[in-house]
């Protein structure tokens, strides 16, 4: 019967009045929900500055005196949870940052500056390394508990490695399962920008990833079946140049 009436006034009113009456229909009977009390954010865990559980002291006075590891370079992105586990991408935007993934335990007892944990490891997270995690933007964790990394960043000079998707093993210590390259036709080696990503996990998994490149953004699609990616162009997904420009609080970004 609802149906039926739907139909009616679709025909009677057409698709953009249909739309806007049941848009207002929406808001009218959501006005009529009752609202629950707000509920106060609570801070689980805070930073002023990013450190890691270095392998050694040695390790770590060398990173800092050699310029391998500058705090204030060092920022968050990403950030999954799964099994007790928060799960942290760390753009390398700039130079000295030393871990573009790693995790923090939810159960660990500081809150305040807590280290962070490269994941899979130290070898895994190494510069120059193409086999290794070079610029992680984001991630996602199917339900099967496989961690679908975006390596992808290839806005800077940090790296020359082309980027490419990692599958990770969350129940085996991070176990590398698979690792893709993207092709260049797809995304740029030099000039690409993985930047998130959605799975799919039916018809055996796939991945859709938007690349915000300058030079050539899309929607990129990854099946983990066929082992094979393509890209979607549209002109509309090139940015607005006025768009950067815009007033804040009486701030002026003039893009």
């Amino acid at each position: 019967a609802a149906l039926a009436l739907c139909e009616m006034v679709l025909a009677q009113m057409g698709l953009c009045d249909f739309l806007g009456f049941l848009f207002v229909s929406y808001c009218a009977r959501q006005r009529n929900v009752e609202k629950k009390p707000s509920e106060k954010f609570e801070v689980e865990f805070q930073w002023s500055y990013i450190n890691f559980t270095w392998p050694s002291t040695m390790d770590y006075h060398y990173a800092t005196t050699n310029v391998k590891y500058i705090p204030e370079n060092n920022a968050m992105a990403g950030i999954k949870y799964y099994n007790n586990r928060m799960y942290i991408a760390l753009p390398r935007l700039r130079k000295g940052t030393p871990v573009t993934l790693a995790f923090l335990p939810m159960n660990s007892k500081s809150t305040t500056n807590p280290l962070l944990r490269p994941y899979p490891s130290w070898e895994m997270n190494v510069r120059k390394n193409c086999s290794a995690l070079q610029n992680v933007q984001s991630m996602e964790i199917d339900r099967f508990g496989v961690m679908w990394v975006i390596d992808g960043v290839r806005i800077n000079s940090l790296t020359k490695c082309p980027p490419k998707i990692v599958l990770l093993d969350l129940k085996n210590a991070g176990r590398v399962l698979h690792s893709y390259v993207v092709p260049n036709d797809v995304s740029l080696h030099q000039g690409g920008f993985l930047n998130d990503i959605v799975v799919d996990e039916s018809d055996g998994g796939f991945a859709y990833i938007t690349d915000n490149s300058v030079q050539d953004p899309g929607l990129v699609v990854y099946s983990r079946v066929y082992n094979k990616s393509w890209k979607l162009r549209d002109a509309s997904m090139f940015g607005e140049v006025d768009a950067s420009e815009f007033t804040v609080d009486g701030l002026i970004n003039e893009g």
